[in-house]
C-alpha cells in the first residue's frame, strides 16, 4: 500500500500541481459504450472521456483524478485527467516541464524518441521520461495529452524501473480506448458570472453538481481550472493564487490534520529548496474557522526555480474529506494580496 501511495502521489504532483483535485461527487457508471475485450468500464457519470481499465485492476476518483492500478501492492498507476485550457499541447508541456524535471534528481532524462500519437483519431502527444525521485528510487514516466473542445485531456502512466516494461501493453490498450463522450449536464463546466450570495466584487468559480462548497474571488482575478482544481490568480503578470481542494485519506496512517500534514512534507521539502515552515498551530491556540469549522493554519517559505515564495494552508475537515485552502505569492508579492487572500478563506461556504 506504502509503494502505491508514494506513486500516486508522484503521479499527482508530476503531472499536475502539488494540491490534491478538488472534491467531486461522481460514481462510476459507465460511458455506455461498448466495453472492449478483457477490459471494464471505469468512467464516472458526467465525465468529457470513457475510462477502460483492464479487468482486476482497481480504481479510484477520491481524489478527483481518476486513478487506476493493478494491485495495491504495486508501484505502477495510470491516472486520467480533462481540464479547460486555452493552451496548445506544446505550451502546457513547455509550462509543466521545469517543474517535473524539478522533482528528479540529476538522471533525469527525456526519451526524444517520443513524439506525435493519436487518442481517439485526435493528434496528441506522448512524452516518456524517466530519472531518480526525491525517495531515491527510480521511476518512468508517460504523458499522454490531446485536447478538443477548449479542454485538454492528460493519460499518465507512472511505474518503477522493475514494473514498466510489465504493463505496457496494458496501458496501451488503455490508450487505444480513450474515447470523447459529448458533454452532459453534468460535466464540470467552471461557472464566471455565479454572483449570487457572492461578497461584493467577487464571484463563485465552484461547480455545481461537483463541488460540494462554494469559492468565491475577485471577479478581476483569472479562474484557473485547467489543473482540475479550485483556483485563480491574480494576473498573467501576478501569479499569486488561491485554490481550494479536498483529500479522502484512504491511508491508515492519516487520522488527522497533523498526519496529514506530516505525510505531505516529503513532497513539498522535494518542490521547494531551503523549505521551512514558519508558522503552525501551538498547543492551546484558537483554532481559525472556515464555513463555521474548525483549521489548522500552517505557513512555509521555499524556492522553486530560483524564485522565493511564501505559501499559507489552511486545514479543515468536513465529513470524510480534509479541505485544504491553499495561498502561493511570491515573497516580493505576498503582502499586497494578503488581505485578500483572507477574504477569500472567510467567504468559502457549503
Amino acid at each position: 500500500m506504502f509503494k502505491r501511495c508514494l506513486c500516486l502521489l508522484m503521479a499527482l504532483c508530476l503531472a499536475l500541481p502539488l494540491c490534491l483535485a478538488g472534491c467531486g461527487t461522481a460514481e462510476q457508471m459507465g460511458s455506455g459504450l461498448a466495453v472492449p475485450d478483457g477490459m471494464v468500464d471505469a468512467t464516472p457519470t458526467g465525465s468529457r472521456f470513457a475510462f477502460f481499465v483492464p479487468s482486476g485492476w482497481s480504481v479510484e476518483s477520491s481524489t478527483g483524478v481518476l486513478q487506476a492500478t493493478v494491485s495495491v501492492y504495486s508501484s505502477m498507476n495510470v491516472t486520467a485527467a480533462a481540464f479547460p485550457s486555452d493552451r496548445s499541447l506544446e505550451e502546457y508541456w513547455l509550462a509543466s516541464a521545469d517543474e517535473i524535471k524539478a522533482k528528479f534528481k540529476d538522471d533525469f532524462k527525456l526519451d526524444e524518441t517520443a513524439g506525435k500519437t493519436l487518442m481517439d483519431g485526435a493528434a496528441a502527444l506522448r512524452y516518456k521520461y524517466s530519472g531518480t525521485y526525491y525517495t531515491e528510487a527510480f521511476y518512468h514516466q508517460d504523458m499522454y495529452m490531446t485536447r478538443k473542445d477548449g479542454y485538454i485531456y492528460v493519460l499518465t502512466y507512472t511505474a518503477s524501473a522493475d514494473e514498466y516494461e510489465s504493463y505496457a501493453e496494458e496501458v496501451n490498450s488503455i490508450v487505444e480506448n480513450f474515447r470523447f463522450l459529448s458533454p452532459t449536464e453534468s460535466t464540470p463546466t467552471p461557472p464566471v458570472t455565479d454572483t449570487e450570495g457572492a461578497p461584493e466584487g467577487m464571484h463563485n468559480i465552484a461547480v455545481a453538481d461537483y463541488n460540494a462548497y462554494r469559492f468565491y474571488v475577485p471577479t478581476s482575478w483569472t479562474v484557473d481550472m485547467q489543473t482540475g482544481i479550485t483556483s485563480a490568480y491574480v494576473s498573467a503578470d501576478d501569479r499569486s493564487s488561491v485554490s481550494l481542494s479536498c483529500y479522502y485519506p484512504s491511508n491508515a496512517s492519516i487520522t488527522s490534520i497533523e498526519t496529514y500534514w506530516d505525510a505531505l512534507q516529503k513532497s513539498y521539502k522535494a518542490l521547494y529548496t531551503d523549505y521551512a515552515v514558519t508558522d503552525k498551530p501551538e498547543e492551546g491556540e484558537e483554532p481559525v474557522k472556515i464555513a463555521g469549522l474548525d483549521g489548522a493554519r500552517y505557513v512555509f517559505v521555499g524556492k522553486n526555480g530560483g524564485v522565493s515564495y511564501r505559501v499559507i494552508q489552511v486545514f479543515f475537515i468536513r465529513g470524510s474529506y480534509i479541505y485544504t485552502f491553499t495561498y502561493t505569492a511570491t515573497e516580493a508579492a505576498y503582502e499586497s494580496h494578503l488581505d485578500e487572500a483572507h477574504r477569500i478563506m472567510e467567504a468559502i461556504a457549503f
